[in-house]
Order: C-alpha cells, then structure tokens, then sequence
C-alpha cells in the first residue's frame, strides 16, 4: 500500500495512516470521492498531521449538526456505522477515489468529469492491486456517493439497489467512459465486485441501511 500513498507529491491521509501494508487482510473497500483533501488545503497542514488528528478524534461525541463544535458529517456516521474501527484494524479500507487538492475553496461537491476521467487511473490501480492479493474473492468494493455514477449517465438512486456489479462490467464502462483503451496489464478487476451507496455525510445514506446491515452480518461489523 505504501506505493499508493503519495501522488505528485499529495499524501492521501487515509492510505498514508492504514494500519497494514499487507492488503490481504482486507475485507471490503469504500471508496469516498476526496474527503478530507480540502482541509489540507485550507489548514494549511501537511496529510500525516490530518490523518493523525482524524485518527485521534472521537466523532461519536461530534454531532455534525451540533451547535458547539460541530464534528465532521462524513467521519461521524463512518464511525456509528462500525466502519473507522474496523478501518483501523486493517479489515476495512476506506480510501479516496481522487487525489490531490480540491480546486477553489468549496469544500464539498462533486467534481468535474476531467477530473474523474484522470483520477480513475488512480482507484483502479489500488483495487486491482488490492483485487489480486484478496485471500477470498470476490472482494466488495462500496463506491459511495453520486460520483460513482457518472460513467453511468444517470441519477445515483437508480444505481442504489444493493446489486452487485462484476468488477470486469464496472472496469469497461469506465474505461470506454474515460476513452482509455482496454489493456488487461493495465488494471485487473476481476476478483471485485462493486455496490453503490450514498456518501455517508448525505442525508441519504440510511436509505441504504438494508445494504449496509447486510455487510455487517458478512463481516460481523459491530453496528451502532
């Protein structure tokens, strides 16, 4: 994993602070679009200062909506779903789809297509990397929120289903949306299966409840 921690000379938090190189103990992925990357730019803190801070926090005691000191949305349901305790055992990887800092000061929002084109790249390095140590295939991956659905052509909630897509089906529509050729020694998604789900800091993401309860029966995720 450590090879995918730094690009152009961004440190991703989430990859940088994993407690585990070896991605054989992997259970599942959520792959958020770039949360946390803005912070980096607006603090003004380095990714290892961001990621321990992100580390060190207890979100459960941070409401977002709380009028004083509101916590992170996007952390705090990660934690009462069960997912940042298990993230740091290494059972759980949540990583970034995009790299790099958000452009402009908006801290939020999905990003633009060129972007998404350039950083699928990216992701789908990791996972086919992540897909080939898995000790047993299929591996899920959670693509969590409505950039997910951008290859697609259509509204995120026609893609929440619970279904899950072969990796291979996920691989070529992005690949054909993104105009890059098909080279089986580029990426390899053969040992993933994808879901999509709401972004977690959405007021959406509940919607889903029926498909996260069924990932933490599979891999007994203690559910707040």
């Amino acid at each position: 994993m450590k090879k995918f921690c730094e690009s152009d000379g961004f440190k991703d938090p989430l990859l940088t602070n994993f407690p585990h190189d070896d991605t054989r103990e992997i259970e599942c992925v959520f792959v958020l679009q770039d949360w946390w990357n803005s912070g980096q730019n607006r603090e003004q803190k380095s990714a290892r200062e961001e990621g321990e801070e992100w580390l060190a926090c207890k979100p459960e005691e941070r409401h977002p909506r709380s009028k004083i000191n509101p916590g992170d949305a996007t952390l705090y349901w990660l934690e009462r779903s069960g997912l940042v305790s298990n993230y740091r055992k290494g059972k759980v990887l949540i990583m970034n789809a995009v790299p790099g800092l958000r452009p402009g000061k908006s801290s939020c929002g999905i990003l633009s297509d060129d972007i998404h084109k350039l950083a699928f790249r990216y992701w789908a390095d990791i996972l086919s990397h992540i897909g080939l140590a898995t000790k047993s295939p299929p591996l899920k991956v959670y693509l969590c929120g409505a950039w997910s659905g951008k290859p697609h052509k259509v509204e995120l909630a026609q893609l929440i289903t619970g279904k899950e897509i072969p990796g291979d089906c996920l691989l070529n529509k992005w690949l054909c949306w993104a105009g890059i050729k098909n080279d089986p020694k580029l990426f390899n998604f053969s040992n993933l299966v994808f879901i999509h789900l709401y972004h977690p800091a959405a007021p959406m993401w509940h919607r889903s409840k029926k498909h996260i309860k069924t990932l933490f029966h599979e891999h007994k995720v203690a559910h707040v």
